[in-house]
C-alpha cells in the first residue's frame, strides 16, 4: 500500500486551537524537560472543554439518556465509502438538504461536507460567522439515508454562531434516540483542504475513550482509493 493512501483530517492541537464562540481553550504547558536537567520531557494539557479542535459529538451531548463514547464498539468508529460533498460557504448560511440530496450513494456510511471554510481558521470569522446544518437537513439525513452513521465538516460546529436555536435542534435531530436510531456521530472542525476525490475508501475516527464522555477530541484520517 502506498504511503500517501492515507490522509490526516484532524487539525493539530495547540495553544492556538479555536473554540466555538471563542469561549474555551487548550493550554499546553511544559512540565519537565531534559534541557532543564529533568530525567524526561513531559507536558500538562489543560482542556477547558472536551468539544474543542477536531472532535466528535455523541448522543449524550444533547440527551441525558444518550450513548456515551464508551458505549460504542471500536468498530463503530470505522466508516466505509465516505462521500465528500462540495458545498461552498463564505458566511453563516445554513446548509440545506436540497443542496446534496441526490449525491449520497446507498453504500456510503459517512458524509463529509467540504465548504472551504477552514481558510478562515485562525481568524474571528471562523467561530462567529460559521455555517451550520439546518434542522430539516439533519432530519432528512436520518430519515432518508439509514446507512449514514456520521457526518463531518470543515467548520467549527454543526451550530452556526448566528443560528443557535436551529443548531440545537439540528444536533438533536441527528443524535436522536428515537426508534433505536441512537448510534450517530457528528465530527466537527475537520480539515478537508487536501481531499479532492468525491468517493473515499474508509474513514477512521479515534476519540479519547473517557468514561461517560459526551464528546472528545479525535484523530481522524481517511484511506483513499
Amino acid at each position: 500500500m502506498k504511503k500517501n493512501s492515507f490522509e490526516l483530517l484532524s487539525h493539530i492541537l495547540s495553544n492556538e486551537t479555536p473554540s466555538y464562540g471563542d469561549r474555551d481553550s487548550l493550554e499546553i504547558i511544559e512540565k519537565s524537560s531534559i534541557k532543564s536537567g529533568n530525567t524526561a520531557n513531559s507536558s500538562e494539557w489543560n482542556f477547558s472543554i472536551n468539544h474543542i479542535g477536531t472532535h466528535i459529538d455523541v448522543p449524550k451531548h444533547f440527551y441525558d439518556d444518550g450513548l456515551t463514547i464508551t458505549d460504542y464498539h471500536i468498530s463503530e468508529f470505522i466508516f466505509n465509502s465516505p462521500i465528500k460533498l462540495d458545498i461552498p460557504r463564505t458566511t453563516s448560511d445554513l446548509i440545506e438538504y436540497s443542496e446534496f440530496k441526490k449525491s449520497i450513494p446507498d453504500i456510503s456510511e459517512v458524509i463529509l461536507i467540504k465548504t472551504g471554510y477552514e481558510k478562515y481558521r485562525g481568524t474571528e470569522k471562523y467561530w462567529n460567522d460559521n455555517p451550520g446544518i439546518s434542522p430539516d437537513c439533519a432530519s432528512q439525513i436520518r430519515n432518508n439515508h439509514p446507512n449514514i452513521k456520521a457526518i463531518g465538516f470543515d467548520f467549527i460546529s454543526l451550530t452556526s454562531w448566528t443560528h443557535k436555536p436551529e443548531g440545537r435542534v439540528a444536533h438533536q435531530n441527528l443524535l436522536s434516540t428515537n426508534d433505536n436510531m441512537d448510534r450517530f456521530i457528528i465530527i466537527e472542525d475537520l480539515s478537508l483542504l487536501n481531499i479532492n476525490n468525491q468517493q473515499l475508501s474508509k474513514l477512521f475516527v479515534i476519540p479519547l475513550f473517557v468514561k461517560q464522555a459526551n464528546g472528545s477530541p479525535a484523530t481522524v484520517f481517511c484511506e483513499e482509493f
